[in-house]
């Protein structure tokens, strides 16, 4: 699934299992789901390129622990302007580890299957 759809999908999968197992996330209806999983990939695709960038230094000073804290930045960013629930940053960092998880092997599954044929 290398296509914008398939990227749109596969983030609405990860985002709704975050919401599943985060009693602190949540987003109601399929259509504001859809809209949570294109603003969260534009976020992923433009801010957060430059949010990496400019914590280098303490992801590298944390030995990458720190990204975990730029993915919560990222989940909260995105539930500051969509209809994306999140009660706490701990709630965004768990969150931004579910999806990130899940979109790595969903995108797995999906990559191989494709290659197969």
């Amino acid at each position: 699934m290398n296509g914008f759809i398939g990227r749109i999908v596969l983030n609405m999968v990860a985002i709704s299992l975050a919401s599943y197992l985060l009693d602190g996330v949540a987003v109601s209806g399929i259509i504001n789901l859809f809209i949570v999983a294109i603003i969260f990939g534009i976020i992923n695709g433009v801010i957060k390129p430059v949010i990496v960038f400019l914590s280098l230094p303490i992801t590298l000073l944390t030995f990458g622990l720190f990204y975990l804290v730029v993915n919560g930045i990222i989940v909260k960013f995105t539930a500051a302007i969509t209809s994306l629930s999140v009660a706490t940053f701990r709630d965004a960092i768990l969150a931004g580890i579910i999806i990130g998880l899940s979109n790595w092997v969903l995108q797995g599954i999906f990559t191989s299957k494709e290659r197969r044929h």
